[in-house]
């Protein structure tokens, strides 16, 4: 789960571990029962550091475990793994994991993960892995600038470590498998190397989450860059466009592009154009627009400044 804090990942991805739990059970043979089919692991990442929250432990001080190398891939020495039986065991555990994630309000989300949730199923009839990462949400400057020194560390690292992820992401789309030089620079793509390195016998899959306020229009074509990048659209690109204008609406209304023609390679209508598509009274409201108006000028615009003109 990638996207900016409060866009709906955590909400998301506690679906996609309902569905994945019922799934796997779904699977399984009554005869097969006596042993134990699937193993789980949470784990938080907080900066470089790896936490355990399934230990079994008083309070809120889960022990850190140490991410050792073993064949080019990355493990958490001394992480707690237990063995659900059932949908109603699985639920549990998962209900525990997140309940001790670290939140924290923020000007942004009241209930903003500070953390990376890494959730590590393994089934052992196939010898399979899945991997669900609820990553923590990417700041901008603006979005952390009244906080705390603490929290404004946390953003500097949880913005490191993601931008991180973004430059395996880029490398996983130009070739099979990603250098180790490149996620060996951070805990979260350590944790992932599996996904990183397997070639073909794997899958990595990236679900982008974007706000639908007007004024996060710029964090979200960032989001949607990354989305873009992953399926294999580079920034420079001009052939083949995917008009993505379809699904790229908030509240049934187009996403405005940043600039009068083409943003990040996604195809969206100008400020100028948008407008004159618009029914009823917005009609009028060409004629007071300066005629050098952008969408990033539109969206930033005042209460006031829209009385104004």
């Amino acid at each position: 789960m990638f996207g900016q804090t409060g866009s709906g990942k955590t909400h998301t991805m506690c679906a996609i571990e309902e569905m994945a739990t019922l799934e796997v059970f779904a699977n399984i043979s009554p005869e097969d029962s006596d042993d134990p089919v699937i193993g789980i692991q949470f784990l938080e990442l907080r900066g470089d550091k790896c936490f355990d929250l399934l230990a079994n432990t008083k309070g809120r001080d889960f022990p850190e475990l140490r991410l050792r190398e073993h064949g080019g891939t990355y493990r958490a020495e001394g992480a707690m793994e237990l063995y659900p039986r059932d949908n109603e065991d699985m639920r549990v555990v998962l209900e525990t994991g997140h309940a001790r994630r670290k939140t924290s309000a923020t000007g942004a989300n009241a209930v903003s993960s500070r953390s990376h949730a890494v959730c590590i199923i393994r089934l052992f009839q196939t010898a399979g892995m899945l991997v669900l990462v609820d990553c923590a949400g990417s700041e901008r400057k603006k979005d952390s600038m009244y906080h705390t020194k603490e929290r404004q560390q946390e953003s500097a690292e949880i913005n490191t470590s993601l931008s991180s992820l973004k430059d395996c992401i880029r490398a996983l789309s130009s070739q099979q498998k990603v250098p180790s030089h490149v996620y060996r620079t951070s805990s979260l793509t350590k944790v992932l190397a599996d996904a990183f390195i397997c070639g073909d016998r794997g899958r990595l899959a990236v679900i982008c989450t974007a706000s639908p306020c007007a004024t996060d229009t710029e964090h979200s074509i960032s989001t949607l860059r990354l989305g873009a990048a992953l399926a294999g659209f580079s920034d420079t690109e001009e052939k083949d466009l995917p008009d993505l204008s379809h699904w790229l609406t908030f509240s049934g209304s187009i996403v405005v592009s940043l600039k009068s023609t083409r943003a990040n390679g996604i195809r969206t209508l100008g400020a100028e154009a948008w407008i004159a598509e618009l029914k009823g009274d917005f009609a009028e409201v060409l004629n007071g627009l300066p005629s050098n108006t952008t969408g990033q000028m539109l969206v930033r615009f005042t209460e006031s400044r829209c009385v104004q003109l």
